[in-house]
């Protein structure tokens, strides 16, 4: 079992092994919470980047999303029929 000490502020330092291990950038963020046994688990945190979309991409998108008429009257006669249990 590896052993930390923190520092006067509670700050400790990963080990290299480990930073290296699971590439981890300096500042990368961390997830924390207690195990079951009291036990403090770390985790890398995932940090999405938001992307923005403007209007016309917008609309873009939900054009070439649209599905035909057609289509989406054999998806509802296809749900009706599994609602009424005629799969």
């Amino acid at each position: 079992m590896n052993t930390l000490h923190p520092t006067a502020k509670w700050q400790v330092t990963i080990p290299t092994s480990y930073r290296k291990k699971l590439k981890l950038a300096p500042e990368t963020p961390f997830t924390w919470e207690e195990g079951s046994d009291g036990a403090l688990i770390l985790r890398p945190a995932v940090v999405l980047n938001p992307r923005v979309f403007s209007d016309a991409h917008i609309a873009e998108i939900m054009e070439d999303d649209k599905l035909d008429p057609k289509d989406v009257d054999g998806f509802e006669k296809g749900l009706q029929k599994f609602i009424e249990g005629g799969r």
